[in-house]
C-alpha cells in the first residue's frame, strides 16, 4: 500500500473528461501506465508533476502482475523544459518515448536490464535537455537500446571477413565494412570514429562522448536502420523527426 517510486513521465493521455493516462518508466517496475483522475481540472494539484519529459515521484498502490495503476498523487522532481518548448528536441524525444514503450515490454521480465533503462533515459533526457544538439544523446539511447536487445553494429573490424581496416558501414551485412567487402561504399573516418564511439559507450560515458560532439545525424539514421531492418521496428515518431530536421 502508499508505495513511492521516481517515474520518468513520457506520455499524457486524455482519459474520460477530466482524467488522463499517464505513460511513466519508473525506477523500481519499469513501464507503468496509471490512471490520473481529475488532472485536467484548472484545480488539479498533481497537473505539474504529470508533463511529459518530467521527473516526479509517485505514489499509487503497486500489485505483481498488473501494468495499470490507479495514482493517489504525484510530486515533481525536475523538468526537462527544455524538450517541451523545441520543436526539434520534442521530436527526438517523441522518438525515445516511442521505442522506449516498446523494448520496456520486451525487458519487463530482467531487473538488470529494467534498472539501466531508467537511468538510460534519465542521463539522454538530462542530455537533450541542456544541450543545443539532440543527435548524440538520441543516438547513445538508439545504440544502447540495440545492445539491449542483441543486436548491436559489429564495431571492432569487418562484419564479413573481420578485417580491422573498415571504411564504411553496412546495415544489411550487420556493421562495418572493409574496402573489400564494401563494394564500393566508404565513410569519412571521423564519422566511423564516432560510431564506434557511441556503439561501445553506456548511459555513464556521457561526458567522454561530449569530447568529441558535434556527432552527425547520419549515426543515428544508421541506428534507426539496424532497427528498423532487424526488428521491423517503424518508428512514425522517427518519420516526423526526419521532416523537423529536414526544415533546420
Amino acid at each position: 500500500m502508499n508505495d513511492k517510486c521516481n517515474a520518468l513521465i513520457l506520455k499524457q493521455t486524455d482519459y474520460r473528461e477530466n482524467d488522463a493516462l499517464i505513460l511513466a518508466y519508473c525506477e523500481n517496475y519499469g513501464l507503468l501506465t496509471f490512471v490520473a483522475r481529475g488532472i485536467r481540472k484548472m484545480s488539479s494539484k498533481n497537473a505539474g508533476s504529470l508533463f511529459p519529459f518530467t521527473l516526479s515521484e509517485l505514489l499509487f498502490d503497486y500489485t505483481e502482475g498488473k501494468d495499470m495503476f490507479a495514482l493517489h498523487s504525484a510530486h515533481m522532481i525536475s523538468s526537462y523544459r527544455s524538450l517541451q518548448s523545441n520543436l526539434t528536441k520534442s521530436a527526438a524525444a517523441g522518438v525515445i518515448v516511442e521505442l522506449t514503450s516498446i523494448v520496456g515490454r520486451e525487458i519487463s521480465q530482467d531487473e538488470e536490464e529494467r534498472a539501466y533503462l531508467y537511468e538510460l533515459l534519465k542521463t539522454v533526457l538530462s542530455e537533450m535537455n541542456q544541450s543545443s544538439d539532440f543527435v548524440l544523446a538520441l543516438s547513445l539511447f538508439l545504440s544502447n537500446v540495440l545492445s539491449l536487445l542483441g543486436i548491436s553494429p559489429e564495431v571492432d573490424g569487418c562484419a564479413v571477413c573481420g578485417n580491422t581496416k573498415v571504411v564504411a558501414i553496412s546495415v544489411e551485412q550487420g556493421g562495418f565494412v572493409c574496402s573489400k567487402c564494401a563494394n564500393g561504399k566508404s565513410e569519412d573516418v571521423s564519422l566511423l570514429k564516432q560510431f564506434r564511439l557511441i556503439n561501445k559507450a553506456r548511459a555513464e560515458h556521457m561526458a567522454t562522448l561530449r569530447q568529441f560532439a558535434p556527432y552527425p545525424f547520419a549515426i543515428a539514421e544508421y541506428l534507426y536502420q539496424f532497427l528498423n531492418t532487424y526488428l521491423s521496428v517503424e518508428l512514425k515518431s522517427w518519420d516526423f523527426l526526419k521532416e523537423i530536421n529536414m526544415l533546420k
